[in-house]
């Protein structure tokens, strides 16, 4: 079968007409109609996107690829501004170096910076080992005076900076040696500190402690940023404020002080002491939900408030270890509170619109009731599951240890009288032929077939297919043959080849 090749040079026709000033929208979808006037489109589109003159102009400045690159130096180009912590931090007595408290709001939020210059957060510096111990490690700067932890002290109360032989103390922020870039500070193995110090010369040393010991400090440590990640404020006002906790850290201040979600990047533990409560309470000082510290010798409670209105549990697992006591104020329900059991200081009633097993077991009697009992001629008042052992024992000889409803059904089936034969096929029969264990045909006799009808007490079965019987040779798949008792012989009006599986259920 042949086909024609189309060649574009040829068989296309090129543009006549070169236009780059038609108007953006969508007028240069729907005004479309030919391939020129698409062209069109994309040259005027394509001037817009490049600012010249011309669609076919060269680029006057840098083409979209090294913009690209450009542009992302500049995204990721690392920034570092200063952070605010106004938690008063206390330098201890005898100490030039404070160790920062991550429950106490003192150390920063943002992770540690330590050894990529490229890795944003609190620019940190390694210590040797734990923290406690007052360090000289930096973290490399312009020079040595401007090392990149270098933290800006200053006066809890006066915010004035505190001087030590006329020299200003600065602090370089640090974290003990197992942390690595990323981590957070804590309070157990990666712990932050400012080790104070002071300019001598071109370098910086140690602050003595005389000058610096029991001082309430507050400071300013720096961050560093990708420049497409710098906070809003970081530019102005100079620095951007991390902790703000003041003075007193009160309970109340720090509840007023909170501003959006609470970030927990660290485990937070409130414990209380013996038999204090905390409750969560509404507008008119009701508890909503209490708990109440039971260590000295009392009852450890957590109770749900009356003025609560709705307790609404939405977990995907709920477990109760001890059980559960309900409407203990009417007539209590106990839910596993006795291993597997359910019990009820009244009546028990119990409703189920299906799902699980239901076992019912009681102490006494289990009876059974419904509304169809009122209108009826019934005098008892309930129908009881049993009356005496007797019944049960009853039960078991007639039907062994099964279900109500297998018991049933074996009642029921008791009422018809139905066996099965098995046969397979051991020699090729022909059509109406006999088929019988006499004839050697098959390995099974089929039984006395006369006590009932024969289109109608008996199912025959080939090869797991029902047959249709006739009462004598005709159209219907088999019929009689030449006997049906004692061992009834078959005629089929197929041939019957050597492993069909022949079956016939008798009901009678």
């Amino acid at each position: 079968m042949g086909f024609t090749l189309g060649r574009q040079e040829t068989d296309m026709r090129p543009s006549t007409t070169f236009d780059d000033t038609l108007s953006a929208g969508v007028s240069l979808q729907s005004g479309s109609t030919d391939l020129e006037t698409d062209m069109n489109a994309l040259r005027s589109q394509m001037k817009r996107a490049l600012g010249e003159t011309n669609w076919y102009l060269a680029l006057s400045g840098r083409d979209l690829a090294t913009l690209s690159t450009d542009l992302g130096t500049v995204e990721q180009k690392p920034m570092i501004c200063g952070v605010d912590v106004l938690t008063n931090v206390t330098v201890g007595g005898s100490a030039n170096f404070a160790v920062l408290s991550v429950s106490g709001s003192e150390a920063p939020t943002l992770t540690a910076a330590i050894g990529a210059v490229t890795t944003e957060g609190a620019i940190t510096a390694l210590l040797a080992g734990a923290s406690g111990t007052h360090s000289l490690n930096e973290v490399a700067g312009a020079n040595a005076l401007k090392p990149q932890n270098l933290v800006l002290v200053r006066d809890a109360s006066t915010k004035d900076a505190i001087t030590s032989g006329g020299q200003e103390i600065f602090g370089l922020l640090q974290i003990e040696s197992v942390a690595v870039d990323g981590d957070a500070f804590d309070d157990t193995t990666k712990q932050g500190q400012i080790s104070f110090v002071i300019q001598s010369g071109d370098d910086l040393v140690a602050c003595p402690a005389g000058d610096i010991q029991g001082k309430i400090i507050e400071y300013v440590y720096p961050a560093r940023y990708d420049f497409v990640n710098l906070p809003q404020n970081c530019t102005w006002p100079p620095r951007f404020c991390d902790q703000t906790a003041s003075v007193d850290v009160t309970r109340s201040a720090a509840y007023a002080n909170q501003s959006g979600a609470v970030s927990v990047a660290t485990n937070a533990d409130a414990d209380l002491s013996a038999s204090v409560e905390w409750a969560l309470r509404d507008a008119t000082a009701a508890d909503l939900w209490n708990v109440k510290e039971g260590s000295a010798g009392g009852i450890s409670e957590i109770t749900i408030g009356a003025a609560t209105d709705l307790y609404d549990n939405n977990a995907i697992d709920v477990d109760f270890a001890s059980g559960v006591k309900i409407a203990s104020g009417s007539t209590q329900l106990n839910l596993g509170t006795t291993a597997g059991q359910i019990d009820s200081a009244g009546a028990l009633a119990l409703l189920s619109a299906g799902g699980a097993n239901l076992s019912l077991k009681s102490a006494n009697e289990i009876t059974f009731d419904d509304t169809n009992q009122d209108g009826s001629t019934w005098t008892a008042t309930e129908a009881k599951l049993s009356d005496t052992a007797g019944e049960w024992n009853t039960f078991k000889t007639l039907f062994g240890e099964v279900s109500i409803i297998d018991a049933i059904n074996q009642a029921g089936a008791s009422a018809t009288v139905r066996t099965v034969v098995y046969s397979t096929v051991t020699a090729d029969a022909a059509v109406d032929v006999d088929v019988s264990l006499a004839d050697t045909n098959v390995d099974t006799a089929f039984g006395d077939l006369s006590g009932g009808t024969f289109t109608t007490s008996y199912d025959f079965y080939l090869n797991g297919r029902k047959q249709r019987p006739n009462a004598a040779a005709g159209s219907h798949d088999l019929y009689p043959g030449t006997t049906l008792t004692p061992q009834a012989k078959l005629k089929f009006r197929k041939k019957l080849k050597i492993g069909d599986e022949l079956q016939i259920i008798s009901y009678v």
